[in-house]
This record gives structure tokens, sequence and C-alpha cells, in this order.
């Protein structure tokens, strides 16, 4: 039996563990060979006498005969070609327990128009059917290009803005080394102040970088072996699903991440924070705050700074924009609505401020949420 096998063995290290899955499986079953596909030409002059299957990145109907079965071992593929890969939402979901069993109180995660942003969809659900409000900062266009000077200050801004200490999630390792060069920017210390956690477990971006980078390894090579065991499935028509979702591995800890922010919990503080998020919508004032927790300002401001890195009134701005930016997507209330929830009653004065944070008006972003919201139910 001959398989083809179309992958860009050592593009990047899904590849080559996709690709050591595919090799492990032939390897078990001797009558298999395995040819190589270049440029995604299948019926060219060396190729086989016959193909029987072929697996890998993107297989397209026109590059073999009507009959192939064929089987896809990404994501992102359109093509309806059956599919083995990763449970992005699962990968989400680990991401937010893994930071959360640290003791942290405040998350963000790189927001994409991709694959990617089921992994961060799902991350920022997770946070908040534990409570929290999460940060989703902007970069969406990373995967494809380099982000502008206006984005890379957009970026920089909104992390220089996250109450200290946080959890950031990214989905994929590739851009640690971009967001810890701004991080030590900013004098930004990982993981005391920011513990940041990736994904693929890819020793380039983990361990070539300081501190080294926690990352939740998705056991790809499983992807790879699945796909040959549905391929071969197909072949016989015994197969009885055409897509499987593989979930991750586990979690691979380093220095990133590698702290107890339990132990550094303030009673008062951590009661104080309970309080602003349960009245987030009533018009809460520093003066009202104080009164809360029974501290003089100068005591509140030193414990809460300690605690949150940040002051009592510059985390309620940040939690009431996290409010505003969560319900412009989940409902279709009016922002002056929005702003009754938020503790933003003045429209002109919530729009000003979610410009500044996310450099969008809350209409501009619910129409752009909404673009991305259809692209997404097509994929």
């Amino acid at each position: 039996m001959i398989i083809a096998i179309n992958m860009k063995f050592w593009q990047t290290y899904y590849h080559q563990q996709v690709s050591m899955g595919i090799m492990n499986y032939a390897v078990r079953h001797p009558s298999i060979q395995l040819h190589m596909i270049h440029n995604d030409l299948i019926l060219g002059p060396e190729a086989p006498p016959r193909i029987d299957g072929v697996v890998g990145y993107g297989p397209r109907r026109r590059f073999a005969p009507e009959n192939v079965p064929m089987v896809s071992v990404f994501s992102n593929e359109l093509s309806g070609i059956p599919r083995v890969h990763t449970d992005n939402r699962k990968v989400g979901q680990m991401a937010f327990e893994s930071l959360r069993s640290l003791g942290l109180r405040q998350f963000a995660v790189l927001e994409f128009d991709n694959f990617l942003c089921l992994r961060g969809e799902s991350f920022v659900e997770s946070c908040r059917a534990h409570g929290f409000l999460p940060y989703v900062l902007s970069a969406k266009n990373w995967l494809k290009a380099e982000l502008t000077p206006e984005e890379t200050n957009r970026l920089r801004r909104q992390l220089s803005d996250l109450p200290k200490p946080a959890g950031l999630f990214l989905p994929m390792d590739k851009f640690y080394p971009n967001i810890l060069d701004m991080c030590q920017g900013l004098d930004l210390r990982i993981p005391e102040d920011l513990a940041i956690l990736g994904v693929d477990n890819d020793s380039k971006y983990c361990l070539d970088h300081q501190p080294a980078l926690s990352s939740i390894d998705l056991g790809a090579e499983r992807i790879g072996f699945a796909a040959m065991k549905l391929l071969l499935e197909l072949i016989h028509g015994k197969a009885t699903t055409e897509e499987i979702k593989i979930p991750p591995a586990e979690v691979v800890s380093r220095d990133s991440t590698r702290v107890d922010y339990t132990t550094d919990e303030d009673p008062a503080i951590r009661l104080l924070l309970d309080f602003m998020h349960t009245n987030l919508a009533e018009p809460l004032q520093i003066e009202d705050i104080m009164l809360q927790s029974g501290l003089k300002r100068r005591a509140l401001e030193r414990r809460f700074q300690k605690v949150c890195g940040t002051s009592p009134k510059q985390y309620l701005i940040s939690l009431r924009l996290e409010k505003v930016r969560q319900l412009l997507e989940t409902t279709r209330l009016s922002v002056s609505e929005i702003g009754q929830l938020s503790g933003i009653p003045k429209v002109s004065y919530l729009c000003e401020m979610y410009r500044k944070r996310y450099g969008l008006t809350p209409l501009e972003f619910r129409q752009r949420q909404g673009c991305l919201v259809e692209t997404i139910k097509k994929n």
C-alpha cells in the first residue's frame, strides 16, 4: 500500500511532530510505503504507479484521482476533506486552568483572527465561567505580517496597563521573543509581574530565551498517528467519522510561570476585589473603596499596588472597560445601556476611554467583531 505524504516536514515544530506520528504508524505497518510529495504534485513523472491514499497539509482533490482517500492534519483546512487536528478549545481551557492554579486573579490573551482565535476564545470563556474578566490584547494580524509601529505601541501600552500580577496566554510559542522584548523595555518582571504560557512546546522559542517559556505540549505526533489510522479506515471503507480532535497532552512548566502568587494575597485586598467585581455597575469612587476596605488612602493604595500592580482607580477603570468589551461581544445592547451596566454612564467619556485602550470606538469594535464572528461560523 502506497501512502503519499503532503507535508513541509521541517517548517515548524508542529510539522515535525505530526510527521513523526505518520512515520511511527508506517513503521508498525510494514505493508505501507510512504511517498513524499513535492509542491503538491501527486500525479507526476516521479509518482509511483498508484497512490492508495494521501495524508498531510491541505491535500487538494485536483492533485489525485477522484477515488483516492485523503486526510488533512491542520485545524484551518477548509477543503471538506476528512481531518485530524488539535482540539483548540481544550488548549484554551488547559491554559486557563494552568495559570489560575498559580493563584492569579488577572488574565490576558493575544487576539487572532484565524484558527488560533479558537484557543483564545476558549481561554476567555473559561475565565468568564470562573468569574474573571480577561484582557484581550490586539495582535490579530501578527501571523500574516509584522506589527506596524502603531500596533506595536498599542500592544506595548496594553501590556503596561495590565493589572499586575497577571497571566498572559500566547496561542503560539513563536510570539514569546517579541513579547519578552516588550516586557523588558517596560521593566516588567517575568514571572513576578507577568506569568506567560505558550503553546507547542517548541524548544526554539521555549529554551532559547530567558526566562524559559512554559508551554502546552500538543502531543502532535498523536495527530499524525491518528491521521494514518483514519486514512486506512477510509481506504478499507470502515471509517466511522470524518473529523477527530486530539486534546493537548500536558503543560510543561518552566521559569516563565514558576511562581506561586497565592502566598502574596492580602485578605483585605482580596475582599475588596470581590466587592469591586460585584458592584461594577455602581458609581463607585475611591472614597467608597476606602470605606469598604477600612483602610486609610495611603495604606490602601500601597497594599493594593503590592497585590495588583496598579492603583484602585486604574484597576476599576480597566475592569469596567473589559466589562464594556464583554457586553459589546455578547449582547446587542446600545453603548448607552452598556455604559450603565459597566459603571461608565457618560457615553462620550466611555468612547474616549475605550478608544484609548483598544484603538477603536465601541461601535467600530462591535462592527469588526461581527465580521469576525461570521468568519468563525464559516470555518
